[in-house]
């Protein structure tokens, strides 16, 4: 499969729109602190969703075509240093506040071990921060694409879709609910059908090709 490079007037809008999606996403938060939630977060408008949504769409896209131009080992290199470090500073200071203020969120010592190895949503334990929920599927992502890619290459990203798809109605038969992780990759696929599409020249979307 051809690479190609995105131009950096192209990266400017993406960087754009990813403002876009974070700007929703803040919006959505003050909304309900501020009493405005029938307004931002209704049945017909909800930024907060929207703002994720477009958020790991761009994800996919542009982590796809990372991992195209690098190798394995560095993607996971790139990808650890810039997200964990940060990750689990934040779940420091929660657990700093958490010994020193008596009226600290007070999470069990499980919640804190599961949230270093961002396995929190995976073993149904309590996070100790509501807003890490999008960052561990992310996380995730950042692994299944890497050894997708390994097995791959750039093939084969349709059926691992649908594959995504079967998996995620498989779990709603046998346990009544769904994965949340598993009901947010195929908006990440949207963004790898994008890059697809691109480099065969916006010819014929890739899941066309089955």
């Amino acid at each position: 499969m051809e690479r190609i490079a995105t131009p950096p007037s192209r990266l400017a809008a993406l960087d754009s729109l990813r403002g876009i999606a974070i700007l929703a996403v803040l919006v959505s938060h003050l909304s309900g602190t501020l009493g405005l939630g029938r307004i931002f977060n209704s049945a017909m408008i909800d930024l907060g969703r929207g703002g994720v949504t477009l958020f790991f769409i761009l994800s996919g896209y542009l982590i796809f075509r990372n991992v195209q131009v690098q190798s394995v080992p560095t993607f996971f290199c790139r990808r650890f240093f810039k997200v964990m470090p940060s990750y689990w500073l934040n779940i420091g200071i929660i657990l700093l506040a958490d010994l020193t203020l008596p009226n600290g969120p007070h999470f069990p010592a499980g919640s804190y071990l599961a949230g270093v190895g961002a396995v929190s949503d995976v073993l149904g334990v309590e996070a100790v921060s509501g807003v890490f929920w999008t960052l561990l599927i992310e996380i995730k992502f950042y692994l299944f694409i890497a050894v997708q890619y390994a097995l791959f290459k750039g093939r084969r990203s349709h059926l691992v879709l649908l594959t995504l798809i079967a998996l995620e109605i498989a779990v709603w038969a046998i346990r009544g609910r769904g994965s949340l992780t598993l009901a947010y990759f195929p908006i990440f696929y949207l963004g790898i059908e994008m890059s697809l599409a691109e480099a065969d020249n916006w010819r014929r979307p890739a899941l066309l090709r089955l």
